[in-house]
């Protein structure tokens, strides 16, 4: 069993007995596909909406991250038999919800225009507010935990 911490823009794949963790998520996303037939599953720390042709950390885009922990996840043997949940997004500056500045807003419908073009049902999210989330996955139980400062800790 071994813990992986995803930074910002960071990913990871868990299998069976692994825990996916994503800490401090402002703004950013914490974004886990689901393998619904094997233990395995792969988390990324997301940062903003698009990528703008940036190549170097394709899981700190929205628009880049949902085929690249796809490709990551038919590497170490995935069925492809995909689902995914995600948490953050939240809206730290005080911006209008049309603001090009509303990262979290953006980057949330991002992921989910991502997740639509690749086919993958997102069961579950937990995003907005103006309050930063952890998020944990455990590839075992299937268990994605988001902790708040004030709200405590959810499963969704």
């Amino acid at each position: 069993m071994a813990e992986y911490f995803c930074g910002m823009g960071e990913w990871a794949v868990g299998q069976a007995g692994d825990i996916l963790c994503a800490r401090g998520l402002g703004s950013c996303i914490g974004l886990v596909l689901i393998d619904n037939k094997k233990r395995m599953a792969a988390m990324a720390h997301v940062m903003l909406p698009s990528s703008n042709g940036k190549t170097d950390m394709p899981t700190k885009y929205a628009d880049t991250a949902v085929n690249f922990l796809l490709e990551q996840l038919r590497k170490n043997g995935s069925s492809m038999d995909i689902s995914s949940k995600m948490a953050g997004g939240a809206k730290m500056f005080n911006v209008s919800e049309s603001s090009l500045l509303d990262i979290g807003r953006r980057n949330a419908e991002a992921l989910e225009n991502s997740l639509k073009e690749a086919g993958i049902t997102l069961v579950s999210k937990d995003v907005g507010g103006s309050f930063a989330r952890t998020v944990t996955f455990d590839v075992m139980k299937r268990k994605f935990l988001v902790k708040t400062i004030g709200r405590g800790e959810v499963e969704i």
